[in-house]
């Protein structure tokens, strides 16, 4: 009697996210993954089959996979934490990995040979080749209106990935000049009467995205969630990740480094407001 199919993932949030896209084609698949992304598939409505086993570890993703900042102790713990969910779980299940990395395969040494994607491969591009996938987003209203919200989120985990305050202020003007309603959505104290809120729960942040007509962000979860709702988006970022990032801010490089702005102009008219 073959296993049923099961997709292992100890990754979380924006990573999370891009593999629901393949997930939601796949209704009877299991997805087995950390206990601390429940409160994310419950605040996206995600319907399908899930199964959640205790990682003890407030770090995430799981210290395995989170080298810079892990003693050697505590990546050797996370490995066999997590290589003991997988043997538990491949008694019952066939299950599909991330990726061919020498992590994963470690991970999944004697278990699988199935892997979502090759270690270089952009994941997005590897779903669309894989699954046949769509990523085409919203289409936007005919004619610009003054109503068009934009929704800013310049923060992220890791802080060295998070928008600075001055760029914050000049992202702002620019878009007021466009005729958008501006949000910035930061904990951060914003100066010169910068339209800004906290967000308190990840059903909160769901719901502004999908009530934005575009989204600004850094490179954080915001992207990957703006991206899963469809809702055009635009991300400032050091460098531009060729892995993880959606396919369309590759082609038409809308992405922009944390001071310049001029990209993000040229996105407004030619992705936006020209239709």
């Amino acid at each position: 009697m073959s296993k049923n199919l099961a997709y292992f993932s100890s990754l979380s949030f924006g990573d999370l996210v891009i593999e629901l896209n393949f997930l939601e084609i796949e209704p009877t698949m299991v997805l087995i993954t950390p206990a601390y992304n429940k409160s994310l598939l419950n605040a996206l409505g995600y319907k399908g089959k899930v199964e959640y086993f205790q990682y003890p570890n407030t770090e995430i993703p799981p210290l395995f996979f989170n080298f810079k900042s892990a003693n050697y102790l505590g990546i050797i713990s996370s490995f066999f934490l997590l290589r003991s969910a997988i043997i538990d779980y491949s008694k019952k299940f066939e299950i599909i990995f991330y990726e061919s990395s020498w992590k994963w395969k470690l991970l999944s040494f004697g278990v699988s040979k199935c892997y979502l994607k090759s270690t270089s491969d952009n994941i997005y591009n590897s779903l669309i080749n894989k699954y046949n996938l769509s990523f085409s987003l919203n289409k936007r209203k005919n004619s610009f209106t003054q109503n068009m919200v934009c929704s800013i989120f310049p923060d992220s985990r890791q802080l060295e990935k998070s928008i600075p305050t001055s760029s914050i202020e000049k992202i702002y003007c620019e878009l007021l000049n466009y005729g958008f309603k501006v949000t910035v959505y930061t904990g951060r104290e914003l100066k010169n009467n910068i339209n800004h809120k906290n967000i308190a729960t990840l059903n909160e942040l769901d719901d502004i995205i999908r009530s934005s007509n575009l989204c600004i962000t850094a490179d954080s979860m915001p992207l990957h969630l703006s991206y899963y709702r469809k809702i055009p988006v635009f991300v400032f970022a050091k460098k531009l990740n060729k892995i993880l990032f959606p396919p369309t801010i590759i082609v038409d490089e809308a992405w922009s480094n944390f001071y310049d702005t001029e990209k993000l102009k040229k996105w407004l008219d030619n992705y936006v407001i020209i239709f």
